[in-house]
């Protein structure tokens, strides 16, 4: 009994098992061949795949997808090739601008792409799984079921609701992509080791590193790889390699690339901004990650320990899955959802650790876990501490531990109980096709619910009550579907919530602009105008001007909108609004100034502003204290703008004879006298300045 329970996993204990329940008497199953099985696996998942996101392609463009796809001037217009290589993320935004210039700006044709890479990544994971399972380590151990294996992981994968984050939600297709280049990498350097020649090997090591590289400018969290692949080096290579010492050094080199480049393309994060903090600045500059970012790195990570307990929890139970955690930070060790948390993920490590010698299988799968979760679920703090497409990656170890751990461990089970070794794995396998048929339904419907961005918004309010951007979200999702009283209240929840959101604040205050309350609405936007982003001073600056105005107080008015002018000079609507207070005001020379600044920032507008802006320029030119070239330069400015309007060519006759130049009255007049030849006031005119008298005003 003593040696039962000392027992590996391996053949001699699968011998052994068949032999006690005597399987031996039994014919012995004909498995697949391994050409059909090899084309019939990845068919399955493919089709699976396609079947569970097919509903994804109803789901619309959702919260950051605006500022990161369709706000984002970088995506709109395709850039200069280096621009998005020498950015974080920038071959992500390189995608989503060859999305747009070949399929368009709808939402379709990036769930395409965003679907084509988690197809190719679970096949990559079958490819992975297959590759390893087939190494001479493990001895012939799983033989033609290894196809069987290698599939049943890939289908957990592909099928997992925990994936629809970074599938469904299309600007989480940086997760996705940042994967794929993870395991090409991770398959690189398995191939540079298993290729018979030197040639080869070099180049599958050049491959590895170029993935990693490529992997860090999708999205930085591949700057773990190389631990990945130390780790399956350690568990499955480390003996009977063909890699010389000074092909391991190069593979350390290359593979130490991606984490050298990810830390200085994440410099800015990594360290504290030298920034005034007492004035506003773009929001590119207020870091939502690392330790500039206002957020302890001990609370950070007493945090992590709760939310990847989380994690595993929804990896065999997804019930619960919130778009948006709003994750509260944990502030002391001494605290049960600290401590129960963090005994558990020591357990589990250590049942990793102890497991190196007899099955490094499960050290693989579970340091695997911890690696890939590290970059966001460690030390380095982040201003969101939970979400779930972090969650995509890791989900390969768990879920080849699950497959391929069970099947091994079913055979000491059989052993030990006196079952049937088949029997038993045919139970295992059955219930682990039921638990991959809820995950199939769960993925559908979490799809379903990412369809609706008022449906997803109420699921997220509705299951953390207490996190304000869900309520903002909510706010947001309302006024979209024309219900601004709900809306308003769901703000107003968001403010109680967090009264230091800048955003909420600008899209609440807007509503009691549209409502003309003007108190309500100055009480909720005078706090955003003087927070730090400068977005958000901006905006809040913009309703403050229509509050002021409203109220009669128009200086008060004009310092909101040259402010809001400061921080954004590219809004066409600062320049509009502060040109028609300035029109109001009757200072037509600001007013036509900014005016023509409104349409240079905003061409689409022209034929809107043009007739207001050239009765400016008209106002302008007629102050009595304007010399006549500079009146006459600003009469050319409004006909250039509005063609048509009346008593500016008139105007232009008197200015130039004004100023002496008689042969330009002279030609003036001559356009006039053909359009209008039985005119008064152009028939005088003519005779005054032949005679080089002055001219009197034109009527009206």
């Amino acid at each position: 009994m003593g040696k039962a329970s000392r027992r590996k996993l391996d053949p001699v204990a699968d011998r052994g098992a068949s032999a006690s329940a005597g399987a031996s008497r039994r014919a012995p199953r004909r498995p697949l061949p391994v050409g059909f099985g090899g084309v019939l696996w990845p068919a399955a998942i493919v089709l699976v795949g396609v079947l569970l996101f097919a509903n994804s392609f109803a789901v619309p463009f959702l919260f950051d997808d605006y500022f990161e796809i369709t706000k984002n001037p970088s995506v709109q217009a395709l850039q200069p090739l280096h621009t998005y290589l020498t950015r974080l993320r920038g071959l992500t935004a390189l995608t989503f601008a060859l999305n747009i210039r070949w399929g368009g700006a709808e939402p379709g044709s990036f769930h395409l792409v965003n679907i084509a890479i988690h197809l190719l990544n679970a096949l990559l994971v079958y490819a992975l799984v297959l590759v390893t399972l087939r190494l001479p380590r493990f001895a012939g151990r799983y033989g033609a079921r290894a196809t069987t294996l290698a599939g049943l992981v890939a289908l957990v994968f592909v099928a997992h609701p925990l994936q629809t984050m970074a599938v469904s939600y299309i600007v989480q297709r940086a997760e996705s992509l940042a994967a794929m280049f993870y395991l090409l990498t991770v398959l690189a350097f398995v191939a540079a080791v298993r290729l018979d020649t030197p040639a080869r090997r070099g180049v599958a090591l050049a491959a590895a590193g170029a993935s990693g590289l490529l992997g860090v400018l999708c999205k930085e969290t591949v700057a773990s790889v190389p631990l990945a692949v130390a780790l399956y080096w350690a568990c499955f290579l480390s003996s009977g390699t063909r890699l010389t010492w000074r092909r391991r050094l190069l593979a350390a080199g290359l593979l130490a690339v991606p984490l050298v480049v990810a830390l200085f393309l994440a410099r800015q994060y990594l360290l504290p901004q030298a920034v005034d903090p007492s004035g506003p600045r773009s929001w590119l500059f207020i870091p939502s990650a690392g330790f500039g970012a206002g957020i302890s790195a001990w609370d950070y990570l007493l945090t992590q320990f709760g939310v990847v307990l989380w994690y595993l929890k929804l990896f065999v139970l997804p019930v619960g899955q919130v778009f948006d955690y709003g994750w509260p930070l944990a502030d002391s060790l001494w605290r049960a959802d600290v401590l129960l948390p963090l005994a558990a993920l020591l357990a589990i490590a250590a049942c990793g650790g102890l497991a190196f010698r007899r099955y490094p299988l499960a050290t693989f799968c579970i340091g695997w876990l911890f690696i890939t979760l590290a970059p966001t679920s460690s030390f380095v703090p982040l201003r969101d501490a939970a979400f779930e497409q972090r969650m995509y990656l890791p989900i390969v170890g768990l879920a080849w531990l699950l497959v391929v751990g069970g099947y091994d461990l079913c055979a000491p089970l059989a052993a030990r109980c006196g079952w049937r070794l088949d029997s038993l794995r045919g139970a295992a396998l059955g219930g682990l096709l039921l638990w991959v048929a809820g995950l199939s339904l769960a993925t559908v419907a979490r799809n379903a619910v990412f369809s609706d961005a008022l449906r997803l918004a109420e699921d997220t309010a509705a299951k953390v009550p207490q996190h304000w951007r869900a309520f903002s979200q909510l706010g947001d999702a309302l006024l979209d579907r024309q219900r601004a009283d709900d809306a308003i209240a769901a703000y107003e929840t968001a403010l109680r919530l967090n009264p230091q959101q800048g955003a909420a604040r600008v899209s609440l205050g807007s509503q009691y602009v549209r409502r003309r309350q003007w108190d309500e609405a100055a009480r909720v936007l005078e706090p955003a105008a003087a927070m730090q982003e400068i977005s958000v001073v901006a905006a809040a600056s913009l309703q403050l001007a229509s509050v002021y105005q409203g109220r009669g107080d128009l200086t008060s008015a004009e310092h909101a909108l040259v402010r809001a002018g400061q921080l954004q000079p590219k809004w066409a609507t600062v320049n509009r609004q502060l040109a028609a207070l300035y029109a109001r005001q009757r200072r037509w020379a600001e007013a036509a100034q900014r005016y023509q600044q409104a349409i240079d920032a905003s061409p689409q507008q022209r034929a809107a502003l043009s007739p207001p802006a050239a009765e400016a320029y008209l106002q302008a030119a007629l102050a009595p204290e304007v010399p006549p070239a500079v009146a006459l330069r600003q009469l050319d400015a409004a006909l250039a703008l509005q063609p048509g309007l009346p008593r500016a060519r008139e105007w232009q006759v008197v200015l130039a004879a004004r100023g002496g130049d008689w042969a330009r009255a002279a030609s003036e007049l001559d356009r006039l006298a053909r359009e209008r030849p039985s005119d008064a006031w152009v028939v005088e005119s003519q005779r005054r300045v032949t005679a080089r008298q002055p001219l009197e005003p034109p009527p009206g």
